[in-house]
């Protein structure tokens, strides 16, 4: 091989796993969503309280306490490609 022609080959190479790695990350990589819950009464002090009404009123994954606000989390759906 020619010195040009090594240096394209490496350039070539260089693109293919810069796209590859960044398609990667897209699929292995998991969001979590996070919501201020208003319908939890009173500070939240408790973050298994919080957990509980997340997952049992809200519907989502889990939940624990930001300040005194109840926060509720969930896996959000994959972005497709």
């Amino acid at each position: 091989m020619t010195g040009q022609s090594l240096r394209n080959l490496k350039v070539v190479v260089f693109i293919f796993l810069a796209l590859a790695s960044g398609w990667m990350v897209v699929q292995t990589e998991g969001r979590t969503c996070y919501k201020h819950n208003d319908a939890f009464i009173g500070p939240c002090t408790s973050t298994a309280a919080c957990a509980d009404f997340c997952i049992s009123f809200e519907g989502w994954d889990d939940g624990f306490c930001s300040g005194d606000k109840c926060t509720c989390t969930k896996q959000c759906a994959k972005p497709m490609l």
